[in-house]
């Protein structure tokens, strides 16, 4: 099993992208302790939340995932199980 198989720019496109959701949530986070209302700063949470958990994190994993190669077989992914 390969990790670099496309190259180390994968790993520092993934390094960008989690980097990025972070400081856009931290941003969110910023932005709702200045909220007035509790509703946006609940809608700020919210956004913080899905940046850093959905961008920082998942689409970062994905990202490095691309670079992964087998050199015998096939990967096949199962979405049913």
């Amino acid at each position: 099993m390969s990790y670099f198989a496309m190259g180390l720019w994968v790993q520092v496109l993934s390094l960008g992208v989690s980097a990025a959701g972070a400081l856009v949530g931290l941003a969110c986070v910023r932005q709702s302790m200045m909220s007035v209302t509790a509703k946006f700063r609940l809608v700020w949470l919210t956004a913080a939340a899905v940046s850093i958990g959905a961008v920082g994190t998942w689409l970062a994993v994905y990202v490095t995932m691309l670079g992964v190669d087998v050199s015998r077989g096939v990967i096949r992914y199962s979405v049913g199980h």
